[in-house]
């Protein structure tokens, strides 16, 4: 998890929020207001995300809804409030065994812990993790205080960050980084285009 570019609501976004035909809720702005949903999606994904899901670091090569969605980072239902808040939407690949459909189903997430894990609209994620070499993620060992590394474990947690297929894909571009030797950093960068997993690749480049 990394700290998201968030910017300013899309245009077509505002103006639909801001028009008569304002939907009351969430589903009746994807029925009704799907073409806007649709470009919201992209637009997050790309230009505040680089393309990756916000929670796992996947890339999301196929941006439409069968692989990823918008993701409410405070749960609709938990916080009504915030259901078209441009700052609470985060892109997520679609997979219940981690991400954001773990943290709102399988992980059972409440009100209250909220301000106990990481939220990548806000927070500089990147620094709260590291990464062994078998692909694991586990708090930063130095520069973390022990609430800061409480708040990191929370965050793997409530995202499933540890669940073997994240590890598998992870330790797998640490073997190819490995398999490039003594090649520049920088080199093996442009070489991992694609992969996703970009605070994987700046530790171990």
């Amino acid at each position: 998890m990394r700290q998201l570019k968030k910017g300013l609501p899309l245009q077509a976004f505002s103006d639909c929020m801001g028009g008569r035909d304002c939907p009351a809720n969430w589903g009746e702005f994807s029925r009704n207001h799907w073409n806007i949903n649709q470009e919201a999606r992209l637009h997050i994904l790309c230009e505040e995300q680089d393309e990756l899901c916000g929670y796992t670091e996947i890339l999301i090569t196929d941006p439409s809804s069968d692989h990823c969605h918008i993701d409410h980072y405070r749960k609709r239902s938990l916080f009504a409030e915030q259901t078209f808040d441009w700052t609470n939407f985060v892109v997520a690949t679609k997979d219940d065994d981690f991400g954001a459909n773990f943290k709102d189903n399988k992980y059972g997430i409440e009100a209250t812990d909220y301000g106990s894990f990481l939220n990548p609209v806000t927070d500089k994620a990147e620094s709260y993790f590291e990464y062994t070499v078998t692909g694991d993620i586990i708090p930063k060992q130095q520069g973390l205080s022990d609430s800061q590394k409480a708040i990191a474990q929370k965050t793997i947690d409530v995202f499933n960050l540890k669940h073997p297929s994240l590890i598998s894909r992870r330790r797998a571009i640490i073997e190819m980084i490995g398999d490039y030797g003594d090649l520049p950093a920088d080199e093996i960068k442009v070489y991992l285009t694609g992969l996703g997993f970009r605070s994987l690749i700046e530790q171990f480049t």
